[in-house]
């Protein structure tokens, strides 16, 4: 009955606003879900009243397609690079499109087979296809067939006929079929123990590997079948054996570089020590990323303010960070946030913790002016040296949003890297956290070192008199029912009619914690033992004392630990 306790408030550059997340079911296709919702909110906005508009704020099929342009674009590219090489080198143009043409037909192969065994198309999966790896084979099988075909040409003084030609295709082929076919194996299996891994990395990976696997399957059989055949139709008439210009002006360079490198051996292997030497040095002080950051195109920026501010206020504070924001950066196109949580918590927070979206224009149309930022990293560092400004006990996190619910997922916390202590002491377990806090501070390559929530929540702590509950004979479970029917909803039935429904009564929210607010009244007729055991009641929360204490976590010793069962009310008439 009332108003219901509001544990969430969203903004929209800087004033509030109403937001809603569509949550899409496991498994589904993100790409297909995005464009059938939003089809849905265009049907459902010509139904809504004048004045009200459902503005989509975060699209993730945006950053989908952005992603498969990145793929079709790399792709199209190092085709045509292969392409271009297989002409500047190879001596026959008919012999190098023969050889480019198990690029396409090995990725259809790869392709289908992913489609029939259900393995995802994503950035990593198709991007990790090397069209260098996969016509290794066909370069092997075409130049040979090429060598030999000229060599019986130049034999016979005269073109080959049809059945010489096939003839010496078919020898060609299974001259290096054995050592093609090992070698192309070979570069598969170092694939194979990626299929090994487990858990997110195992999802991460195994479609990049069975990809590859897939695509040199299909071109070592294209390989084995498809070029001699398309060799012994395509290389008539007169083929010439010999190096091209390009081949030629290489070995110009190259063989008097060899016959220096004879004479002057003993320091070309030293030379070579040292630089290997030098390498190992050198990598060891440099930086790794095991998977390098998908830039997502937006900023969500975790804000955590001081343990204990209401709603009211991290509604006030978000709506001034957000008009600061679009103040001061000319880069940022619309920001709004999430505060606390929301009607159904699929993600609850406490109201004093905020995400804030960030989306900014294309890096292109960013001032250049001095003291501007030139990259998505260097906005990152002036907006948390901004916030930091606005008030210095903010901690803040900054992430982007599909990386932030991973983190979150795979952590219990938004950032990469956590570190969690576990204790029933809050003294030590902060004590401990500052220690730690100094040293990963002091380590290389740490960007952020925050502390996710900082300080107590206040908390009420009811101790119970033992000597009157000993006294009337009580058990703790009968104040546990008091206490629970005074603080938080009493939870029972409704009717109207012969209608029932569920319904909720609470203590008015300015009503404060005092040995009144505690006194239970039922307006329901009672039984001779309720009425008796609810005397006996009164009479010990009349008696009892309750207090609020701000800043503990830790119970003292005498007080009782007070865990509220459920309590279903057969009357709907209460008052508190």
């Amino acid at each position: 009955m009332g108003t219901n306790f509001r544990t969430g408030a969203a903004t929209l550059n800087g004033h509030e606003t109403v937001i809603g997340t569509t949550m899409m079911l496991a498994g589904e296709n993100s790409r297909e879900v995005a464009e059938r919702v939003k089809a849905r909110i265009a049907e459902i906005q010509t139904k809504l009243p004048d004045g009200v508009e459902i503005q989509i704020q975060y699209d993730r099929s945006q950053l989908i397609e952005r992603t498969i342009r990145t793929v079709r674009t790399n792709l199209f590219e190092g085709a045509v690079l292969v392409l271009a090489v297989l002409l500047a080198l190879f001596g026959n143009w008919r012999a190098a499109l023969i050889v480019a043409t198990a690029i396409p037909l090995s990725f259809l192969f790869a392709l289908t087979g992913m489609l029939k065994g259900k393995v995802s198309g994503n950035l990593m999966s198709l991007g990790a296809v090397d069209f260098g790896l996969i016509i290794d084979g066909a370069v092997v099988i075409v130049e040979n067939i090429v060598r030999r075909l000229g060599q019986r040409q130049h034999e016979l003084g005269r073109p080959l006929t049809i059945p010489e030609r096939a003839q010496t295709v078919l020898a060609a082929s299974q001259q290096v079929s054995t050592p093609m076919f090992f070698g192309v194996v070979i570069i598969a299996v170092v694939y194979i123990p990626i299929l090994a891994l487990t858990g997110i990395e195992g999802k991460m990976f195994h479609p990049m590997a069975l990809t590859v696997i897939l695509a040199l399957a299909g071109a070592l059989l294209l390989a084995l079948t498809l070029m001699p055949v398309l060799c012994s139709l395509v290389l008539r008439g007169k083929i010439q054996e010999g190096d091209n210009s390009v081949i030629r002006f290489v070995k110009v360079l190259y063989e008097p570089t060899l016959n220096l490198c004879l004479r002057l051996r003993w320091l070309v292997v030293a030379g070579a020590v040292v630089l290997c030497a030098g390498s190992v040095w050198l990598y060891n002080r440099l930086g790794a990323e095991f998977v390098p950051k998908l830039d997502e195109g937006s900023i969500t920026s975790m804000l955590y303010k001081p343990v204990g501010m209401s709603l009211e206020e991290s509604l006030k504070t978000d709506k001034e960070v957000e008009n600061q924001l679009l103040k001061d950066f000319p880069e940022i196109t619309r920001v709004f946030s999430r505060i606390g949580t929301s009607d159904i918590a699929t993600d609850p927070m406490p109201p004093n913790e905020s995400d804030f979206y960030i989306f900014y224009k294309p890096m292109a149309e960013w001032p250049k002016t001095d003291g501007r930022p030139a990259n998505k990293a260097e906005l990152n560092e002036q907006i948390e040296a901004m916030l930091k400004k606005i008030n210095p006990d903010y901690n803040i996190l900054i992430a982007q949003p599909i990386e932030m619910r991973f983190n979150e997922m795979l952590e219990g916390t938004r950032a990469e890297l956590a570190v969690k202590i576990f204790g029933n002491d809050y003294d030590v377990l902060e004590r401990l956290a500052e220690q730690i806090k100094t040293i990963l501070e002091k380590t290389p390559g740490a960007a952020q070192v925050e502390f996710e929530t900082e300080g107590r929540t206040p908390q009420l702590q009811i101790n119970v008199k033992r000597d009157v509950l000993q006294r009337y004979s009580l058990q703790a479970e009968e104040v546990n029912k008091a206490i629970h029917a005074a603080l938080l909803p009493v939870r029972g039935f409704r009717h109207q009619g012969s209608r029932r429904g569920k319904a909720s009564t609470r203590a008015p929210a300015h009503r404060s914690v005092s040995e009144s607010s505690l006194r239970i009244r039922h307006s329901s007729i009672p039984s001779d033992h309720d009425r008796f055991l609810r005397a006996r009641r009164d009479r010990l929360t009349r008696k009892s004392s309750a207090r609020a204490r701000a800043g503990s976590s830790k119970p003292a010793r005498t007080s009782l630990s007070l865990t509220p069962e459920p309590t279903v009310w057969r009357g709907f008439g209460h008052s508190l």
